[in-house]
């Protein structure tokens, strides 16, 4: 399980998420990016849900479309989704009919076409949030973030930070939200990573740090640390 922050301004698509990948169990098996840059795309994505979905994708688009233009890319996407969902399929038949296996796509771009700084989603499957948001297709959208907060409490209309103070805020908050298929397991940790897409290229910063090791359950008593210099 991923958690994302997806925001906007006037020039800017920005995407965060954390680098814990979780055990069924809950526990910590290893810290990795989650959030993927096509720099050719001008674009930035992660996926929520199957863990390899995400590495399904990339070699799937990075074989026929690693060099293609951004409209080419995202026209091949619902076409990389499926394989995933179906490579999910042959690896846990089991979990059929379940969240754990399905997929949502969260994108930040700057739009070659439009010249504006966009966010999209694709999912495998209708989501209680985007309920009219039809599998495989993608959707535009001003900003989510998933598991679901109170982005107004936490970031008040007047509240004037920066992206980076922005997407820390949200996923302190969504360390204590639980996953999908148990109760006790929370989702959020290792490190905070933000991106940002401009006309001018893409960004990267680590925002917010962790004190968990792998071998353990994320634990949102233990608050993280703001971080302000670039992800490697």
């Amino acid at each position: 399980m991923t958690a994302v922050v997806s925001f906007k301004s006037a020039t800017d698509a920005y995407l965060a998420s954390d680098t814990a990948h979780l055990n069924i169990d809950g526990t910590i098996s290893h810290f990795a990016p989650k959030v993927f840059a096509m720099a050719q795309q001008n674009l930035v994505f992660a996926t929520q849900g199957f863990s390899r979905a995400s590495e399904v994708i990339l070699q799937y688009l990075e074989f026929d479309h690693g060099t293609a233009r951004q409209a080419r890319w995202l026209e091949a996407l619902p076409a990389a989704l499926l394989r995933a969902r179906e490579c999910i399929r042959s690896h846990h038949p089991e979990r059929e009919g379940s969240v754990l296996n399905e997929i949502h796509v969260w994108l930040a771009l700057f739009c070659e076409r439009e010249k504006r700084p966009k966010l999209l989603t694709m999912t495998t499957s209708r989501m209680d949030y985007l309920p009219d948001l039809p599998p495989y297709q993608l959707a535009e959208h001003e900003g989510l973030v998933a598991p679901a907060v109170d982005v107004s409490a936490l970031l008040p209309a007047d509240w004037r930070g920066t992206p980076e103070e922005a997407a820390s805020t949200v996923l302190e908050a969504q360390r204590r939200g639980t996953a999908p298929w148990g109760a006790h397991v929370h989702i959020v940790g290792g490190e905070g990573h933000l991106w940002g897409v401009s006309e001018h290229g893409l960004e990267s910063a680590i925002v917010i740090k962790w004190p968990e090791k792998a071998g353990q359950r994320c634990d949102p008593s233990l608050q993280g640390r703001p971080q302000m210099r670039a992800a490697a």
